[in-house]
């Protein structure tokens, strides 16, 4: 039943979600699918299920962020390779302070004519930035792996 009842509850999130509504109506529609429910128990599970979502405190999400196809992208991020580099090199930096770091990037960000090339530039950025901390993770993780090993066989 819960992992129906968590696909329903997703679902429905969702769907509300992709209309980026504001709070009170995003509150409106989940309450009225979690008040159809006909079980006192599937109700509780289905507002836990909400709660602990990540995108709750929910904020409204403006509209008209740039949509890319595929081959725009590609072609973008072609012409913009040199930028790019520069922005992974900024990133990895070690001398330099994150809000450094981030102002130089903003700088070479900017210097782009287009909406669209800013977007895939900062797209690179937070990229790089996501790879770091999985490979940062990664690390970690062989490090306590490689403790227990040695804790439980030696």
């Amino acid at each position: 039943m819960k992992i129906g009842l968590g696909k329903l509850v997703d679902g429905n999130f969702q769907f509300c979600l992709a209309k980026r509504p504001t709070p009170s109506d995003l509150a409106k529609h989940m309450w009225g699918m979690i008040s159809n429910l006909e079980e006192d128990e599937e109700k509780i599970f289905a507002i836990g299920w909400l709660i602990v979502d990540r995108v709750i405190p929910y904020i409204q999400i403006p509209q008209g962020g740039v949509r890319l196809n595929d081959d725009t992208f590609k072609a973008i991020v072609d012409q913009n390779r040199p930028k790019i580099r520069m922005l992974e090199k900024i990133l990895k930096w070690p001398a330099l302070q994150n809000t450094e770091k981030m102002s130089l990037c903003l700088g070479v960000i900017q210097d782009n004519s287009t909406q669209e090339e800013q977007a895939v530039l900062l797209t690179a950025v937070v990229v790089q930035l996501q790879d770091d901390a999985i490979r940062a993770s990664n690390v970690s993780l062989r490090i306590i792996k490689s403790q227990l090993y040695n804790h439980l066989f030696y």
